[in-house]
């Protein structure tokens, strides 16, 4: 299957795909599948036998005034915090988030719900893992902020991916540092795309609990079209088990509770995104199915049937669990709201 790349800028205000995927190639003929049972060096496998369900949140662009009150915090067992940004001398831009960082974390621990910190690029992140001292500094002060506001876990977003193969052993040992750091019990998580044109390799996974997959913006054409697949959600699970050395317990698949539309909606950005609150605040009076469908008009996203499919799947495959970006874009009305259908699928709710 050929995916094609969209690379949507995380830092633009008008965001909506806040994690981009993108072009695959075939697996190799003769490529030798691992076993499930495939050891972890970081001695950190998940042991716990839960499904997680990790939704990524950025309330500082989606509104958390109308949905703080509206999480059905009983479908999720993390939430992941977006983002601080990594600046090039090692220092964090963590600016936006700490006038939301405390609150959100305070509700989730008394809603049973595990907070990870996610630290990102905005274009300078390889600059500060070149040196051994900036590795060091950085490592100190992503673990600093994380236990400023009590984080459970530490996320790293890494999404210069034309320099993850340059950069392999810089990265792997700013890893190394971070975990050094981290208190007993935290979670460590990458967020990822499946292809062969970014060089992971198959060690990138040892530094890591839970490798979560972006499985949405696999394609983005002129034409409309579907960009989050089930097949493309099988897929990328496949080749990160098969071809990077994932264990299942590690994989996490991920959901978009977004769209791409080309009807010109309310709500829709410059790169023709839109929530799901938005395309459910449009077509629900106008497309009665319009919950349950991938495509309502020119508008294409993941309805419930999908999102349920997904989650189904990734139960019957054995992965680790299931992630959505993100949390600020689900319809705030509870019939409709696809963190519900998640629950429901991957956690009984």
């Amino acid at each position: 299957m050929k995916k094609f790349l969209l690379a949507i800028p995380l830092m633009m205000s008008c965001l909506i795909a806040g994690c981009s995927s993108t072009p695959a190639n075939e697996l190799p003929d003769g490529y030798q599948k691992p076993s499930d049972n495939t050891d972890n060096p970081s001695g950190n496998e998940p042991v716990q036998g839960d499904f997680v369900v990790f939704g990524y949140a950025q309330p500082a662009q989606w509104n958390w005034e109308i949905y703080k009150d509206k999480i059905r915090w009983d479908c999720l067992t993390h939430i992941l915090l977006c983002f601080s940004y990594v600046n090039a001398d090692a220092s964090l831009d963590s600016g936006v988030l700490d006038n939301y960082a405390a609150a959100l974390t305070s509700e989730a621990h008394a809603n049973g719900v595990k907070v990870i910190g996610s630290f990102r690029s905005k274009g300078e992140f390889t600059a500060a893992v070149q040196t051994e001292a900036l590795r060091e500094k950085l490592a100190s002060n992503i673990v600093a902020y994380s236990d400023r506001y009590g984080f459970d876990g530490i996320d790293i977003d890494f999404e210069e991916y034309e320099k993850v193969g340059p950069n392999n052993d810089r990265l792997l040992d700013l890893f190394a540092r971070i975990r050094s750091k981290m208190k007993k019990g935290m979670t460590l998580s990458s967020a990822v795309i499946a292809g062969d044109w970014v060089k992971y390799g198959t060690k990138w996974h040892e530094s890591f609990d839970y490798i979560n997959i972006m499985s949405y913006d696999v394609r983005r054409e002129a034409d409309p079209g579907q960009f989050a697949s089930y097949e493309d959600f099988v897929w990328d699970i496949d080749y990160c088990h098969e071809k990077l050395g994932i264990p299942l317990s590690k994989l996490t698949g991920g959901m978009p509770f977004y769209g791409h539309t080309w009807d010109n909606l309310p709500g829709t950005d410059n790169a023709g995104g839109i929530t799901f609150r938005n395309i459910m605040e449009y077509w629900r009076d106008r497309d009665a199915q319009a919950k349950d469908r991938d495509q309502s008009g020119n508008t294409w996203y993941n309805g419930h049937q999908t999102i349920r499919r997904k989650c189904l799947y990734a139960k019957e495959k054995g992965i680790g669990g299931v992630m959505m970006w993100q949390l600020f874009q689900d319809s705030v009305e509870d019939d409709e709201s696809l963190l519900r259908v998640v629950g429901e699928a991957s956690l009984g709710k």
